[in-house]
């Protein structure tokens, strides 16, 4: 996936239906391929949604704050 996207083009993705994945599945799933550092930060604060949907929406509120902080892959580059 293209770790460049806009956040509103993540959100668009990970949260669209899927059959063969919960919600909460998907979203941790899409944000595990473009920012894995944030998927960490979900995890220590005990919002992950993979296995517990009604997480989802602490999550995307999460996601949202913390979108524009430079990921430590992006701060390798500099």
């Amino acid at each position: 996936m293209d770790s460049n996207i806009t956040l509103h083009e993540f959100l668009a993705r990970a949260l669209k239906p899927e059959i063969y994945q919960r919600k909460g599945q998907r979203f941790a799933n899409h944000l595990h391929a473009i920012r894995p550092d944030l998927l960490e930060g979900l995890k220590q604060r005990n919002i992950d949604p993979f296995y517990d949907d009604t997480q989802l929406w602490a999550a995307v509120a999460y996601v949202r704050d913390n979108w524009e902080m430079q990921s430590p892959a992006e701060e390798d580059k500099i």
